[in-house]
């Protein structure tokens, strides 16, 4: 009997697996999985299989498969109705509601609307905008859905606004370039920057700083001190953020140019679990939690819909997106998404080369240090760093573990080192 038992299980587990590569990934159940606990101990089997999940104890294991059967009943519950978006496994599924919702704290758009004051009315195009577009398909998105991960799953704005000056870098005829997230989790100068943070924040210092890319300033998912940046930086000419209300032809307008950082409601169970299909509620009023990029918009059946990138991965969503209902006729559109766009207007992959290296010199109270040494006597980059906290021979700035932007000035490369 016991044989018999174990090898249901290792055929439940097959399916299980099969549905899952079957659907590009996303692990998948019938009904009948939920009649037997046996059939939901494989499905969580397989499903932590996926998602490399592993528990310290038994009892955080069993804790764990009870609130995942509860997801799976919750899941079917609502796909077994007629809804205009369905829901699925994803990586989130062995986490409660409260846990969500704890990861991420909501804001009131109220006190954001007290805090920012009267915000900008999108200006009316001469040109009308076209009835549908996607800025993935004009090479104006970066093809990779990032994850920010579990440990500052608040983090998301730093995507949402990276993604915004992508797009825009793009639109304006320069390269296509993957830009980093990391630099303002480290560098933005505000509180609790791993809980929900607006995305304006981020494209601020970006205009008065410029933003390097990922290859170069890697993500980590955790708050570490600004690092010493290169000299070449991405820079943008302003920052434009617009408050649509219930109406979203300014949001409508702004799309239809570049791609637009925005923040909704993320913590529902049904957004959490979001799967695939056109996003219509529930929502709480006036909440955000979650910045997305907006890359476009169309209309379905008569259904007109936003499509937004999240940073939740590719097993989120449609492989990292989501379709929203327009024109919902909510105070601050669906999931609050009208509340408060915003964008950057003009960008290029400029360099901002200081007085460092080779016969110039560093401005008064500040040392040139070679901080990319080449082969021989060249130096791929140098940093003029102040007086008093450098050293040159160990690596610029050693004495000092942390710095602002303000304080550092960088170089061009290929010069001789003066040192």
């Amino acid at each position: 009997m016991a044989s018999l038992r174990s090898l249901v299980l290792f055929v439940s587990l097959v399916v299980a697996f099969g549905l899952a590569a079957a659907h590009g990934g996303h692990l998948d159940f019938s009904p009948a999985d939920l009649e037997s606990e046996d059939r939901i101990t494989a499905l969580f089997d397989a499903w932590c299989e996926e998602h490399g999940k592993r528990y310290g104890t038994e009892d955080e294991r069993l804790h764990r498969r009870e609130v995942f059967k509860e997801k799976l009943f919750q899941i079917q519950a609502h796909n077994s109705q007629q809804h205009s978006y369905q829901l699925g496994l994803n990586q989130f599924s062995d986490q409660s509601q409260e846990e969500m919702e704890a990861r991420l704290p909501r804001v009131d758009v109220k006190d954001l609307m007290k805090k920012w004051g009267s915000v900008k009315k999108e200006e009316a195009s001469s040109v009308a905008a076209p009835a549908s577009i996607d800025w993935r398909r004009k090479g104006a998105v970066v093809a990779r859905v990032k994850d920010i991960g579990s440990s500052c799953r608040g983090a998301s704005w730093t995507y949402a606004a990276t993604g915004a000056v992508e797009g825009r870098l793009a639109i304006d005829g320069n390269r296509l370039q993957d830009l980093s997230a990391q630099q303002l989790l480290d560098c933005v100068d505000e509180a609790n920057k791993c809980t929900t943070l607006d995305p304006v924040f981020a494209l601020d210092y970006v205009e008065e700083n410029g933003l390097t890319t990922e290859k170069l300033y890697p993500y980590t998912g955790t708050i570490g001190q600004c690092k010493p940046l290169p000299s070449s930086l991405v820079t943008i000419s302003g920052v434009e953020r617009i408050y649509s209300s219930s109406d979203d032809t300014e949001l409508l307008n702004a799309v239809a140019k570049q791609p637009v950082a925005v923040i909704v409601d993320g913590t529902t169970p049904q957004f959490i679990n979001y799967r695939s299909g056109i996003y219509t509620g529930p929502f709480a009023d006036a909440v955000t939690t979650t910045s997305l990029l907006v890359v476009g918009y169309d209309t379905l059946n008569g259904v007109p819909y936003w499509i937004a990138k999240n940073s939740w991965g590719y097993g989120w969503g449609e492989g990292g997106y989501i379709r929203i209902k327009r024109q919902g006729g909510e105070p601050y559109g669906i999931l609050n998404i009208n509340a408060f766009p915003s964008y950057p207007t003009g960008a290029a992959p400029g360099s901002k080369p200081p007085p460092c290296g080779g016969s110039q010199s560093c401005p008064s109270g500040m040392t040139c240090c070679c901080i990319e040494p080449a082969i021989g006597s060249k130096c791929l980059q140098y940093m003029c760093c102040p007086s008093k906290y450098s050293d040159c021979q160990g690596g610029c700035c050693k004495q000092k573990k942390s710095f602002s932007v303000d304080e550092m000035v960088f170089t061009t490369k290929n010069q001789t080192s003066s040192y």
